[in-house]
């Protein structure tokens, strides 16, 4: 992780620090505040806030296998075999996640074989490009994509079991804030029962700061350095349209839409530098 990295993220956890901070105190009366189910900005965003993970999980593990594929020589064994066991689990997450898209029909009715297909041609796609990327670029294409399958398939494993031990109300399901709000560091002494009571962290945030993952790809590509920041800042533009969405429809406290953010960017952030430090140890 480069000078550059090192202070993009720790200007993110900072702002995330404070975030969380106003969240702990102001969560319902920002919710409040905000709320309009109504909302074409909001609804806009439910449907295609998701969009990202649901394209770029199947494009990280079929990279990942593409990688693997094209250096297979470079690579020792117990390093391959458990790149090998990665990029498995990755493909487990998201059939496992692919299930959930398919029956929750978020993506503007489109028909679930449609859905099926997508997901299986940007699979397919990526695998040569990881090839041709490895040719290429042989370390940048391994770390990329190793980051990519831990931070976008672990961290939605992650958070998805999170929510059902929080069980954390969602806002518009409240019929009486006053009593049945609860602050985000504390979860219910009951898993959650239903969708209802998974508010916490939002899966939303985590899907749209994943595309923060696509600026790990211009440098592979012989770009300019500029290019590069100026995809993670329109990731984060993006990302932070969709945390407010988020709010205005009461389906997420600001803590909730924080702390999804945190999980994708910290496992991402923390790959690429373990990656880097000690990628040189994987090879023959």
């Amino acid at each position: 992780m480069g000078k550059g990295k090192y202070t993009a993220f720790a200007c993110f956890m900072g702002l995330a620090a404070v975030l969380l901070a106003v969240g702990t105190f102001f969560d319902l009366p920002i919710d409040e505040a905000l709320y309009d189910p109504q909302s074409a900005f909001g609804n806009f965003f439910a449907a295609a806030g998701m969009v990202p993970l649901w394209t770029l999980l199947p494009f990280a593990t079929g990279f990942l296998w593409g990688t693997l594929y094209a250096q297979m020589s470079r690579l020792k064994w117990a390093w391959l075999a458990a790149l090998v066991a990665l990029a498995l689990y990755g493909t487990y997450v998201l059939g496992w996640a692919l299930k959930g898209f398919v029956g929750s029909r978020h993506l503007y009715g489109v028909p679930w074989p449609a859905l099926v297909v997508l997901t299986l041609v940007l699979f397919a796609a990526a695998v040569p490009a990881g090839v041709y990327l490895s040719r290429r670029h042989p370390d940048e294409a391994l770390v990329t994509a190793v980051a990519g399958v831990v931070a976008i398939a672990g961290g939605r494993y992650i958070l998805d079991h999170i929510k059902v031990i929080w069980g954390r109300q969602r806002f518009f399901t409240m019929t009486d804030p006053a009593v049945q709000f609860t602050p985000w560091y504390q979860p219910a002494p009951v898993r959650a029962a239903s969708d209802s009571f998974m508010s916490f962290p939002s899966g939303h945030s985590l899907g749209a700061w994943s595309t923060l993952w696509l600026a790990m790809f211009p440098p592979l590509l012989d770009a300019k350095r500029a290019w590069t920041q100026a995809v993670a800042a329109a990731a984060a533009v993006f990302a932070a349209a969709l945390m407010v969405s988020r709010m205005v429809l009461g389906m997420h406290f600001l803590s909730d839409v924080t702390v999804g953010a945190v999980i994708f960017v910290s496992l991402l952030a923390l790959t690429d530098w373990l990656m880097e430090r000690y990628g040189r140890d994987m090879l023959v």
